[in-house]
């Protein structure tokens, strides 16, 4: 199925949209992929769309191609055309960010339709156009990633500082898989910040390279209630983090938190990590 943005030809796919909310052009939708009963077969995961959402953000389905009036009643299932994430495809998204032309990067987050940023949930697209649309919510051309159900459909490695505010250089992505530590701001009390876990899929796993020349701290997002190895670490705790070892960080689940292991550069598994 084909449609046009501005005369260039778009991929497309009908869905059956299972709310009831006002859905504007450049919404974000994502599958019910746990429709019907888990242990049969069901045609309705191949078509059904919903509002994102913790559990299904790694499932994201695409951009809403046609205004969805209000007031729906859910037993009364619409089909409606979305944008299907591919590669090279120039839309209309809508966000709530202050945006930067080919800097800006844009995430599905949960329990809302309008793209958030990056950091907040699963990166699906880059602005194309400079506007701030922080204030209220808004269009901004943006280009569509492609999107991988099984992963995260950018990976790769980061390099974060450690510091004392939990800010943007100091805070693994969603997408990061190799994290190398740069030099701590300012002592061994600074952290680097995880994901959040509604951001990742579970099995997500980080390597954390300890380069940062001295002890720093690893945390979950501020008031999350978030855990490493069954430990609140969202401040509350943190788990010590030693300078040259290797931290692999695995995440079990949103209620279970992360797992975390460390190795030396010999190569020995230490000790069980408890945060503190």
């Amino acid at each position: 199925m084909g449609q046009t943005y501005k005369q260039e030809k778009l991929k497309t796919k009908r869905v059956l949209y299972t709310g009831s909310d006002a859905l504007l052009v450049g919404y974000a939708l994502c599958y019910d992929r746990d429709t019907g009963t888990a242990s049969e077969v069901d045609k309705d995961r191949i078509t059904k769309v919903e509002k994102p959402s913790a559990s299904n953000l790694d499932r994201f389905a695409g951009i809403v191609a046609q205004k969805v009036p209000s007031g729906q009643p859910a037993s009364q299932e619409q089909w409606i055309t979305i944008i299907v994430p591919e590669a090279g495809q120039v839309i209309d998204l809508y966000t709530d960010q202050n945006c930067t032309q080919l800097t800006t990067k844009l995430s599905v987050v949960a329990d809302q339709y309008e793209l958030g940023g990056e950091g907040e949930g699963r990166v699906v697209a880059m602005a194309l156009q400079t506007v701030d649309r922080s204030s209220t919510s808004g269009r901004v051309q943006g280009l569509l990633a492609p999107f991988n159900e099984l992963g995260p459909n950018v990976s790769g490695s980061q390099t974060v500082t450690p510091n004392n505010d939990s800010g943007t250089g100091s805070t693994i992505l969603p997408s990061s898989t190799c994290v190398d530590v740069a030099a701590v701001t300012n002592d061994a009390n600074d952290w680097v910040v995880l994901p959040s876990l509604s951001a990742v899929r579970n099995g997500h796993e980080i390597t954390i390279l300890c380069n940062a020349g001295g002890a720093f701290e690893i945390r979950t997002p501020a008031t999350s209630g978030e855990k490493i190895n069954n430990v609140d670490s969202d401040g509350t705790n943190e788990l010590a983090a030693v300078d040259t070892e290797i931290i692999k960080i695995i995440k079990v689940s949103n209620t279970d938190g992360w797992v975390a292991r460390s190795f030396t550069l010999a190569g020995a598994d230490n000790t069980a990590l408890v945060p503190n």
